[in-house]
């Protein structure tokens, strides 16, 4: 098997090489994938964020390399198609939520007055803490003597920010509910695992968020995360379908057979369940866009061995849980496999079975 040679950031600032790089993540199955676009500004200011995240300088799990892997280019290019709602729902570990963190920063390196904010659908402490260990550490290593940096960093609970000197624009850390977007005037809004939010929170984000982007010209709203056992009202999920948002989408259908999914391979029997006949390990391989780059497969192994099946698929099959989905009481894959487009036929057996499909507006 031909070794893929992995680029290094410098490498990714000519298009040629950034497609053919980024190609590497298409062979993956995407549930959803609008459209992609790359521009000698959209690599520059990914490219600047990856350099201050120090992407050149932290060993990939999955394969070793160094710098951006090809996931996180897909989900630059479908942020730089500019639309105003944007979903990221990759399986765990993938490091959609990195790709999107070296966008904003390069943006704020860039673009003059941007402003950023960034929050989690956890808690505000969570959030800060992602803060200091995912961007402030990288930006402090690389930058020791705070004066000589292009930045000033502030740490303080509920303040948290990275103020760009020469740009006057700001990345601000925000507690996840509507206060700290209100009355504010954001260029980006990105909310990370967004699946996490109750309804009213992600009411309360929406109507807070929203209306600060009113006047801002290119203005986006960024949602990531992994999925959630319920549906309805998820703030994620409902940016997943909207017909008008941006979205990068990598799972497991839910079509899929279940026999597929409950062991690894077809003849080992699973460790706990000890159900054989599955061929997961094969369609992790099909569709997580960070195994072979950001993930070991043997890594995802080991939380399909511990964990409820239903758990798993949501944390790396690329899936929501049913709660809420109208379609409880049949599993989609046997529908699927069941269903049939061919006529009655003319004359019955004398034993039949018949089900009754209604629509939702109420026809049959």
């Amino acid at each position: 098997m031909c070794r893929v040679i992995s680029p290094t950031t410098a490498d990714l600032f000519d298009e040629s090489n950034w497609l053919e790089w980024r190609a590497q993540a298409e062979r993956f199955g995407a549930v959803k994938l609008t459209e992609m676009v790359t521009t000698e500004e959209s690599r520059l200011e990914f490219l600047e964020g990856a350099r201050l995240l120090r992407f050149d300088e932290r060993p990939r799990a999955g394969d070793g390399g160094r710098g951006p892997s090809p996931m996180q280019l897909m989900v630059v290019d479908v942020l730089t198609a500019g639309k105003f709602m944007n979903a990221i729902f990759e399986p765990r570990r993938s490091t959609k939520t990195t790709a999107v963190q070296a966008l904003l920063l390069g943006r704020c390196a860039y673009r003059p007055d941007y402003q950023v904010g960034w929050t989690m659908f956890t808690t505000g402490a969570k959030a800060g803490e992602r803060f200091r260990k995912d961007i402030v550490g990288h930006l402090e290593r690389l930058y020791p003597v705070a004066k000589d940096a292009p930045f000033k960093i502030n740490v303080g609970k509920g303040t948290e920010h990275v103020y760009f000197k020469e740009t006057g624009a700001y990345l601000n850390v925000y507690t996840p509910n509507g206060e700290g977007f209100r009355s504010g005037g954001f260029d980006a809004a990105f909310g990370d695992e967004a699946a996490e939010a109750d309804i009213e929170q992600g009411e309360d984000v929406e109507r807070a968020v929203i209306p600060t982007m009113d006047t801002k010209i290119g203005a986006q709203f960024i949602l990531a995360g992994t999925g959630q056992k319920w549906r309805t009202g998820n703030l994620l999920w409902k940016a997943l379908h909207d017909p008008d948002a941006a979205v990068a989408w990598h799972g497991i259908p839910e079509t899929q057979n279940p026999a597929d999914l409950v062991s690894w391979e077809p003849a080992e029997p699973h460790p706990i369940r000890g159900t054989t006949g599955g061929r997961m390990r094969e369609l992790i391989e099909l569709h997580h866009p960070g195994v072979g780059f950001t993930t070991p497969v043997e890594a995802v192994k080991r939380s399909f061995d511990r964990w409820p099946l239903e758990d798993f698929l949501i944390e790396y099959g690329g899936q929501f849980g049913l709660e809420g989905a109208a379609d409880t009481v049949i599993a989609p894959a046997l529908y699927a496999s069941a269903r049939t487009s061919s006529p009655f036929p003319a004359a019955f057996p004398t034993r039949v079975s018949v089900a009754l499909k209604v629509h939702h507006l109420g026809t049959a």
